[in-house]
Protein backbone atom coordinates (compact mmCIF):
# COMPACT_ATOMS: atom_id res chain seq x y z
CA UNK A 1 0.00 0.00 0.00
CA UNK A 2 1.47 3.40 -1.45
CA UNK A 3 0.37 6.94 1.11
CA UNK A 4 1.71 9.92 -0.64
CA UNK A 5 2.23 12.71 2.29
CA UNK A 6 2.94 16.28 1.91
CA UNK A 7 6.62 16.30 3.62
CA UNK A 8 6.75 18.30 6.66
CA UNK A 9 9.03 21.30 7.55
CA UNK A 10 12.35 20.25 9.28
CA UNK A 11 13.75 22.97 11.36
CA UNK A 12 17.10 21.32 11.67
CA UNK A 13 18.56 18.35 10.61
CA UNK A 14 17.84 16.68 13.93
CA UNK A 15 14.07 16.82 13.06
CA UNK A 16 14.74 15.17 9.67
CA UNK A 17 16.20 12.46 11.29
CA UNK A 18 13.53 11.82 14.08
CA UNK A 19 10.95 11.96 11.62
CA UNK A 20 12.61 9.10 9.39
CA UNK A 21 13.12 7.10 12.58
CA UNK A 22 9.53 7.66 13.50
CA UNK A 23 8.70 6.30 9.53
CA UNK A 24 11.23 3.48 10.00
CA UNK A 25 9.62 2.18 13.72
CA UNK A 26 6.28 1.63 11.44
CA UNK A 27 5.84 -2.05 11.40
CA UNK A 28 4.60 -2.66 8.14
CA UNK A 29 6.53 0.28 6.54
CA UNK A 30 8.57 -0.88 3.51
CA UNK A 31 10.21 2.19 1.59
CA UNK A 32 9.85 5.62 1.74
CA UNK A 33 10.69 8.29 -1.78
CA UNK A 34 10.93 11.83 -1.72
CA UNK A 35 8.52 12.89 -4.60
CA UNK A 36 9.29 16.98 -4.88
CA UNK A 37 7.23 18.40 -1.72
CA UNK A 38 5.66 14.97 -0.90
CA UNK A 39 7.14 11.70 0.11
CA UNK A 40 5.97 7.97 -0.70
CA UNK A 41 4.94 5.91 2.14
CA UNK A 42 5.12 2.02 1.54
CA UNK A 43 4.01 -0.09 3.60
CA UNK A 44 2.76 -4.21 3.79
CA UNK A 45 0.02 -4.74 2.35
CA UNK A 46 -0.59 -7.31 5.32
CA UNK A 47 -1.13 -4.40 8.28
CA UNK A 48 -0.06 -4.95 11.72
CA UNK A 49 -2.66 -3.68 14.88
CA UNK A 50 0.03 -1.35 15.44
CA UNK A 51 0.68 0.02 12.19
CA UNK A 52 -2.40 1.88 11.22
CA UNK A 53 -2.05 3.98 15.11
CA UNK A 54 1.65 4.79 14.26
CA UNK A 55 0.58 6.24 10.45
CA UNK A 56 -2.13 8.25 12.24
CA UNK A 57 0.63 9.15 15.03
CA UNK A 58 3.62 10.59 12.29
CA UNK A 59 0.45 12.41 10.65
CA UNK A 60 -0.59 13.79 14.15
CA UNK A 61 3.13 14.30 15.54
CA UNK A 62 4.44 16.29 12.33
CA UNK A 63 1.10 18.25 11.42
CA UNK A 64 0.58 16.52 8.14
CA UNK A 65 -2.51 16.99 6.65
CA UNK A 66 -4.68 13.06 7.30
CA UNK A 67 -6.65 13.50 3.81
CA UNK A 68 -3.84 10.84 2.23
CA UNK A 69 -5.28 8.70 4.97
CA UNK A 70 -8.76 8.85 4.59
CA UNK A 71 -8.67 5.60 2.19
CA UNK A 72 -6.81 3.80 4.62
CA UNK A 73 -9.28 4.18 7.33
CA UNK A 74 -12.19 3.15 5.33
CA UNK A 75 -10.52 -0.09 4.04
CA UNK A 76 -9.82 -1.20 7.63
CA UNK A 77 -13.14 0.45 9.44
CA UNK A 78 -11.78 3.34 11.34
CA UNK A 79 -13.07 7.04 11.84
CA UNK A 80 -9.99 9.58 12.18
CA UNK A 81 -12.63 12.71 12.35
CA UNK A 82 -11.72 15.30 14.76
CA UNK A 83 -8.26 14.46 14.11
CA UNK A 84 -8.14 11.06 16.23
CA UNK A 85 -8.51 7.50 15.31
CA UNK A 86 -11.50 5.91 16.40
CA UNK A 87 -12.02 2.20 16.58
Amino acid sequence: MKILLQAPSFSAEQSKEQFFEAVYDIPAYKSIKPMGSHFLLEVDNELENETIPKIFALFDDWNIDKSPLEALSQLVGMDFSQGSVKQ
